[in-house]
């Protein structure tokens, strides 16, 4: 399982940081947990033939999350991406079918990618589980939007990380992390400016400690993060391995 971080960034433009977006690579399975603005730019730059993604999960519905959706639909349809397709799932939380046709609405049949579409919308009280291709994604409702998921996905070797989306604190979200490999989790601001529906570098780590997970990853970083020292703020509480996203880095499971 490989996972490159596309986007470590916000709504906020950056010429270091593309909005949300990260590329799970696994021996059957590519997938885009988000597909905020620049990620497509960030695919090619890595090298990576877009045609090749097998879907998109979006942990909820703002723009630096999924402004990308449309661009890859359209090119997919009118670039001649899906010849050797049978299938192109798009995933996340309740209300992904009302959103997808707003786009429609607005966008028509250039996004329109008919019968290879598959649209599978979680609903927390009935659907939190499934298995595509060589992966299991599970997920779970955390505290910022209505239709906001972090998402646990374990492959064959039995190797599991989660991605968080944005979040604030939630209760149970330990123990949904709960012994994972990886963690790659909001920390928007620093902790002297947390904000509503957003983590910071010491409340994601300890989310971390409590979680008991090998390794921890901070993301979606404002402008204001820059100047902060974040590993240090971060080591006081999390005594794993600690990294700070930076766009287009990888990391192996």
């Amino acid at each position: 399982m490989k996972i490159t971080i596309l986007g470590s960034g916000t709504c906020v433009f950056s010429l270091e940081r593309a909005s949300s977006s990260i590329l799970l690579e696994t021996e059957n399975t590519n997938l885009l947990l988000d597909a905020g603005t620049g990620c497509t730019r960030r695919l090619l730059e890595k090298g990576f033939d877009i045609s090749k993604i097998d879907g998109i999960f979006l942990s909820h519905f703002h723009i630096d999350h999924s402004a990308e959706l449309v661009p890859i639909l359209f090119s997919l349809k009118n670039g001649g991406l899906l010849n050797n397709k049978n299938k192109f799932f798009l995933m996340g939380g309740l209300g992904l079918n009302d959103f997808y046709n707003n786009l429609k609405k607005v966008y028509g049949h250039w996004i329109d990618i008919g019968e290879k579409l598959e649209i599978l919308e979680f609903d927390k009280n009935k659907r939190n589980f499934l298995e595509i291709f060589d992966i299991k994604i599970k997920v779970f409702p955390v505290n910022h939007r209505p239709e906001s998921l972090a998402v646990k996905i374990s492959d064959k070797k039995g190797k599991n990380f989660v991605y968080s989306g944005d979040m604030d604190v939630t209760l149970g979200f330990e123990s949904f992390i709960k012994g994972s490999n990886l963690l790659i989790i909001d920390s928007a601001m620093p902790d002297n400016l947390k904000v509503d529906g957003h983590l910071t570098p010491a409340i994601a780590s300890e989310i971390a400690l409590k979680g008991k997970v090998e390794e921890l990853v901070l993301t979606h970083f404002y402008p204001q993060c820059e100047k902060a020292d974040f590993l240090n703020e971060a080591e006081k509480i999390f005594k794993g391995k600690l990294t700070l996203a930076s766009d287009l880095m990888e990391i192996k499971l």
